[in-house]
């Protein structure tokens, strides 16, 4: 018999989160700990960053890189997911320490380690 996994609260998460100095996602009660980039992980992600840094020169919207939480909220559930890179163009969720909403774009650079939680778990909020 294997173990369940328990889920918990956003609100726990957060408290969890507080006091850890890692990089954390919280999908569908779980909480996922992010392990650093590759290097060549971190070359796709530093190139598209300049580009997209270029192209929105001067332009309402505006792109982040990781680490920056983005909140989603699905029916009674609350996520919090830290895309690769995040494209923003509607500015009301945009607050200090993360956005609340649906960004305009999500890039995540797929790496064999995190392929399935960014294209499966994340797919379904983002």
């Amino acid at each position: 018999m294997t173990p369940q996994e328990k889920e918990i609260s956003y609100k726990k998460f957060l408290e969890i989160d507080k006091k850890s100095n890692d990089n954390l996602e919280f999908i569908d009660g779980k909480i996922y700990l992010l392990s650093a980039p590759s290097v060549i992980h971190q070359i796709v992600v530093t190139n598209l960053s300049t580009e997209f840094g270029n192209y929105f020169k001067g332009k309402e919207c505006r792109h982040f890189v990781a680490p920056f939480d983005v909140v989603l909220k699905h029916e009674d559930k609350t996520h919090r997911v830290q895309p690769d890179l995040t494209v923003i163009c509607d500015k009301e969720g945009l607050g200090e320490q993360n956005y609340i909403g649906v960004p305009t774009l999500v890039v995540e650079v797929l790496s064999p380690s995190t392929a399935s939680n960014d294209f499966i778990k994340k797919w379904d909020y983002i």
